[in-house]
């Protein structure tokens, strides 16, 4: 990575990025003076009036000037070719999508700043929304801002070949309603995304959807990252809460490095809230998942974790239909190294509250937690890491309070079922 990519540096980042205000960001343009879609043939009358759009897009390209935009337009599909600041109306321009299946807008250079949009894909039968555009060169400083998205197949997805990289992505308020397809979707080489206020509403059945995946799997080069997300959250469709067959996931982070959440929320998902699968350096505030058919927390081989206040809560005692038998609260997987959970909360789970069936010799500490109405046990505990429950509270497990199978598992200063403060283990023991 070009950037600097220590945890000193991407926090220092975010909290430099707090101090600008929304959808200013170092570009090259001049505040002298502005265009107007209107001045190249824009009318908004209703016609489909994509040539003229794209003839005003370009012109405000060539010129370096930002451009406004009347409150509708009809369109096909755009593309940005160069740096550009495009702004709607105080109350939000629309685009209106004519049918097809295509690329809504092709973002393809870096410096884009686009504020106070709706996309209104109804129309469309297919295509993403955003396209980030990189080929096989880096892009950096995009910024969304006031943008939101309807009846879409996908907000966004970064597509590019080789060592395609963007640098500095930024979306605020950016949301859904009646999500047809992916979320937020980045799959190619990046440092440093700042998600605030986001969010991804899902409608219908739309196998194996994700809200925001984050997947480095596929990358020449590992250990890409830098993610910021606040505020940011992913709802089921009514029809997923019943279904076996909608496998929409909330989060999805793989082969990434240096996340931090902060009151982040996934609900009502037919498969797991949130998945983490060779993450290293997680750390998540104030973040839940409810309601998730196939798990609430999923974190597999992920190395140095703090979780501070997270809530799972299962579909144990819901009216919900589809009640998977093996849907955890909290479950631990692989090589967990250095996990710390606080001040947590996991109840009605079909599954375990908690489970850990880890092989590694890093600590796994969970402090000052309560689980409770477990379909299994509240916690389950498997493997020779070492693993510590303090401070916590446990009762109505289906199958009992604990099972510690691992030899470096213990308990201690834990209320149980019957008011007492107990210890246990070194596993295995059972309680």
């Amino acid at each position: 990575m070009e950037a600097p990519s220590s945890r000193r540096h991407f926090l220092g980042a975010v909290a430099s990025a707090a101090l600008l205000p929304v959808g200013v960001k170092a570009t090259p343009f001049r505040q002298s003076s502005v265009l107007h879609a209107k001045e190249f043939g824009v009318k908004g009358d209703g016609s489909i009036e994509t040539t003229a759009i794209q003839a005003a897009i370009n012109a405000a390209v060539e010129r370096r000037l930002p451009i406004y935009w009347p409150e509708k337009l009809r369109t096909g599909g755009l593309e940005i070719p160069g740096p550009i600041a495009m702004i709607g109306t105080a109350g939000m321009t629309t685009f209106d999508m004519i049918p097809g299946t295509y690329v809504s807008i092709r973002l393809a250079s870096s410096d884009i700043t686009m504020q106070n949009f709706i996309i209104e894909s109804r129309q469309k039968s297919g295509g993403i929304d955003f396209q980030y555009f990189l080929g096989n060169t880096e892009k950096r400083r995009l910024s969304l801002s006031n943008i939101l998205v309807r009846d879409s197949h996908g907000i966004i997805e970064d597509v590019g070949t080789g060592h395609a990289r963007h640098i500095d992505t930024e979306m605020n308020n950016v949301r859904s309603e009646r999500l047809r397809g992916d979320g937020f979707k980045f799959s190619r080489a990046f440092a440093y995304i700042f998600l605030k206020k986001c969010s991804a509403d899902f409608v219908g059945v739309s196998t194996n959807a994700r809200g925001f995946s984050f997947d480095g799997s596929t990358l020449p080069e590992p250990d890409e990252g830098g993610i910021s997300m606040e505020d940011c959250n992913v709802l089921g469709s009514a029809t997923q809460f019943e279904s076996a067959v909608a496998k929409q996931r909330g989060f999805h982070f793989e082969d990434i490095t240096s996340v931090a959440t902060r009151e982040c929320k996934a609900d009502g998902l037919g498969e797991l809230g949130w998945a983490l699968t060779n993450v290293r350096d997680f750390d998540a505030v104030m973040v839940s998942s409810s309601h998730c058919a196939l798990g609430q927390f999923q974190l597999d081989n992920v190395t140095g974790a703090r979780l501070t206040g997270y809530k799972a809560i299962g579909r144990r005692l819901s009216a919900l239909s589809y009640h998977p038998a093996n849907a955890d609260g909290l479950k631990l997987l692989g090589q967990c190294d250095d996990i710390q959970c606080v001040n947590g909360l996991s109840r009605d789970n079909m599954g375990h509250s908690l489970s850990k069936d880890c092989s590694h010799s890093g600590n796994i500490l969970v402090s000052s937690t309560i689980l409770r109405f477990a379909g299994k046990r509240n916690l389950h505990t498997r493997g020779n890491s070492p693993f510590h429950f303090t401070g916590g509270a446990m009762n109505a497990g289906a199958l009992g309070d604990f099972d510690l199978g691992g030899p470096n598992d213990h308990i201690t200063d834990t209320q149980f079922n019957d008011g007492s403060i107990g210890s246990a283990g070194p596993g295995p023991e059972i309680g």
